[in-house]
């Protein structure tokens, strides 16, 4: 069944054709990823699927009653709620259905004629159907686990939406949105903002999720996991590939090849035919140059490839070779007020490492690099740089742009250099015309960081310092920053949430948790693979308990075994309260629907009253089921069953 059809959409923005005549179909339960260029369009389609734009030509067809929902890359920031109220609005239905049955609640209560109760309890079993089938009574439980899958904790919920960072509202905006469950969901970027862990999360969530996803997203490792199905908007055309991205990639090469082949073969054909009918078109041979005249008019003509897109040129001098060791952390210790972000971190970096920094969002990925800059002070330990180490430093902030410059006095603040060289290196990265005038602060964010690159490359160190560097690029751009990189001979350490990005260039991988470093070798996947295997290997190797201790973390051990088992026989006992708690409403209900109850008022009302009791100590023990649920923590070695 198709949710939406685009039959011959196009979309112009005044006289420029964006894209069009497009036309395809989101058929029921697929998960498509969107992909191409910066400025392709790719936000234009979703605004026109989700009917907040009209297609210039063309039209928009939507299934009857199909519920979509649209994650737009910008949000309102002048909501007055706290987080908890501004997500749980997706559940405002749910609500206004939990007040309308204790309202009916109250009314059977008070009333004494058998007709009028009747009329209430009808409303009232229907309701109660309504919202047990809506998920109403675990829809706090889901919507904390929506917000916790995507990085919140229970503090926050009570925050200020107000207060929360641009990349807190981006995922709060997220969270209620995915709630809200419609048919079709719209997602323009929503990895922004996300950390490894939020992101494997919502890659589950989409995976289960039980409607249609159509998702734009740069993040190639998520659009292998989660997409069965590829648009790419290239040229103003849409084409479409089953299977994932990898697959897309596979099937639009051979496609391309085999495009270009017939392309060839017809223009070699046409050729021939043309110069046939010159030459023969008059004498002797005049019929046969008739005919292949008509062959040629009769012909269909295959279009020309459609041009690859421009694409970012960096290539990154290394300048002069440091000394074998570039950078060695010595007990770094680093805290802001009383929260200490970095702990006695030891580490070395030898001339030539790839090291890719992961963790949490606020683990201190960022503040680590701003250490080995140099840009930020240690409360304790040192921070050695090796002979000839040149730094330059990639912020995730960009905050070494000054928004006041034009482009070209962008670039000259970095090296000097007459304009016309200035503005050739800019039209590498894809700065032309009277765009290099242009001041930086009108610039969006895809631009800022191309500019950012633009002066890095101009720096010519040794040790680069990236934070975040593929933020904003498309993925043309990204594949041409790998190429680049990895054909850089100095030593490089980034922080990166692009698994792709981290599998393409990491060497050695880390972790940064608790304020801790731990330094695995490989790339990305490779450390995932091992992380759990090496971290508790790392734990074992490095346990190195005297007697005493060793009989203290016996102890230890015994208490969490002993509280572990007492939680689960509370587990237990909860569980089967609630399937008791549960037998007795079943039972209410069924006299409830027994239309023979209303012939006694009386029975009626108590039956009524003790329905709605019941329903609150369902409540009550569900709520002390997910405490409980929620706190149990297996020690080692206990079986969870």
């Amino acid at each position: 069944m198709s949710l939406v059809r685009l039959a011959d959409v196009t979309r112009f923005y005044g006289a420029q054709r964006v894209f069009g005549p497009v036309n395809a179909a989101v058929e029921a339960g697929e998960l498509i990823g969107l992909i191409g260029c910066n400025g392709v369009g790719k936000t234009s389609l979703l605004r026109l699927i989700a009917e907040l734009d009209t297609p210039d030509e063309g039209s928009v067809i939507r299934a009857n009653n199909v519920q979509i929902g649209y994650m737009e890359q910008t949000y309102r920031t002048d909501v007055d709620k706290s987080l908890w109220q501004y997500t749980m609005v997706a559940q405002e239905h749910l609500t206004e259905l939990a007040t309308r049955i204790s309202y009916l609640e109250a009314q059977i209560a008070k009333r004494s004629g058998a007709d009028d109760i009747a009329i209430l309890m009808d409303e009232y079993a229907r309701a109660q159907i309504r919202f047990e089938l809506a998920g109403g009574y675990s829809s706090e439980a889901v919507a904390r686990a929506t917000l916790f899958g995507l990085g919140f904790n229970e503090q926050q919920l009570q925050q200020q939406f107000s207060t929360l960072s641009g990349g807190q509202k981006s995922r709060a905006a997220l969270a209620r949105l995915l709630l809200s469950a419609p048919d079709l969901l719209l997602l323009d970027e929503p990895t922004n903002h996300l950390d490894m862990q939020a992101l494997e999360w919502l890659e589950n969530y989409l995976q289960n999720y039980k409607g249609t996803c159509l998702v734009v997203s740069h993040d190639r490792a998520f659009l292998d996991k989660i997409c069965r199905c590829i648009w790419e908007l290239e040229e103003g055309r849409l084409y479409i590939y089953p299977g994932n991205y990898t697959k897309a990639r596979e099937l639009r090469a051979k496609q391309r090849a085999r495009w270009l082949a017939e392309y060839q073969a017809q223009q070699e054909q046409t050729a021939a035919l043309t110069a046939y009918v010159k030459r023969y078109k008059a004498g002797n041979r005049a019929t046969m140059a008739k005919s292949r005249q008509k062959a040629l008019d009769r012909m269909t003509r295959i279009q020309p490839l459609p041009t690859e897109s421009r694409e970012i040129k960096i290539k990154l001098a290394s300048g002069i070779r440091s000394g074998r060791e570039v950078v060695a952390l010595e007990d770094v210790t680093v805290a802001f007020g009383s929260n200490s972000v970095l702990k006695q971190v030891q580490a070395l970096v030898s001339r030539g490492d790839r090291v890719g920094v992961t963790g949490v969002n606020g683990s201190g990925k960022s503040t680590l690099l701003k250490v080995i800059a140099g840009q930020l002070p240690v409360n304790s330990g040192c921070v050695h740089r090796g002979k000839d180490v040149v730094i330059a430093h990639f912020t995730q902030e960009l905050t070494d742009l000054d928004n006041d410059n034009t482009l070209i006095d962008e670039v000259l603040s970095t090296r000097h250099m007459e304009l016309l060289a200035v503005r050739s290196h800019l039209a590498r990265f894809l700065f032309t015309g009277d765009v290099v005038f242009k001041k930086v602060g009108m610039l969006s964010g895809g631009e800022r960081n191309r500019l950012a690159l633009a002066k890095l490359v101009l720096t010519d160190a040794n040790l680069l310092l990236l934070d975040e560097p593929t933020n904003h690029l498309d993925i043309p751009s990204r594949e041409v920053l790998e190429e680049a990189l990895a054909e850089y001979t100095g030593t490089l350490i980034f922080v990166s949430h692009d698994r792709y990005f981290l599998d393409k260039l990491a060497t050695r991988i880390w972790h940064l948790s608790d304020g801790r470093v731990s330094s695995y070798t490989g790339n990305y996947s490779q450390f995932r693979s091992n992380y759990q295997q090496t971290t508790l290997a790392a734990a074992g190797n490095s346990a190195k308990f005297s007697r005493v201790q060793r009989r203290q973390a016996a102890d230890i051990e015994k208490a969490a075994a002993r509280a572990y088992r007492q939680a689960v026989a509370n587990l237990t006992l909860i569980e089967e309260e609630i399937m008791r708690t549960e037998a007795e409403k079943q039972r209410l209900e069924t006299l409830l629907a027994d239309s023979n109850l209303y012939e006694d008022n009386e029975a009626a009302k108590e039956t009524v009253i003790a329905h709605r009791d019941i329903q609150s100590d369902l409540e009550r023990l569900y709520a002390q089921w997910e405490k409980v649920a929620t706190n149990i923590s297996a020690p080692d070695g206990a079986s969870e069953g």
